[in-house]
């Protein structure tokens, strides 16, 4: 329906969308693979269907790529030291346009990156830690 109403409307759809889109459309179908779980406990058995292990369009398979992912980052990555995470929260035209031309979000993150390192060296200056 999404696809067709797209091509109806003559928009274009890139192909990596397409690809993401039809793979969140199987997602946990069990005719397309699935696995057996039995529990030892209690004796019952479940069948979970395959996931499509995408993230572009499954809020289930992009949620436990984000889980995973940060629980590698803080079991295997970063120090055990303080931190502070900064986000760029960029409006959703300019977002489309970074999508599709890397120059533009080069720009963007060389911005943010001087912005953000300003505002360290600024703040550790305050508390008189040399730069």
């Amino acid at each position: 329906m999404f696809l067709a109403e797209q091509r109806s409307a003559e928009h274009e759809v890139p192909r990596f969308v397409e690809r993401e889109f039809r793979a969140f459309l199987g997602c946990g179908v069990l005719h397309r693979g699935f696995l057996r779980v039995h529990c030892g406990s209690c004796g019952m058995d479940r069948v979970v269907g395959f996931s499509c292990k995408r993230r572009g369009w499954c809020p289930s398979c992009g949620g436990r790529r984000m889980a995973e992912t940060a629980a590698h980052l803080v079991d295997r990555v970063l120090p055990q030291v303080p931190m502070r995470q900064w986000v760029l929260s960029v409006p959703h035209g300019l977002r489309y346009r970074m999508a599709y031309d890397a120059d533009l979000l080069s720009q963007v993150m060389r911005i943010f990156s001087r912005v953000v390192f300003q505002s360290m060296r600024k703040r550790a200056s305050e508390c008189g830690i040399p730069m």
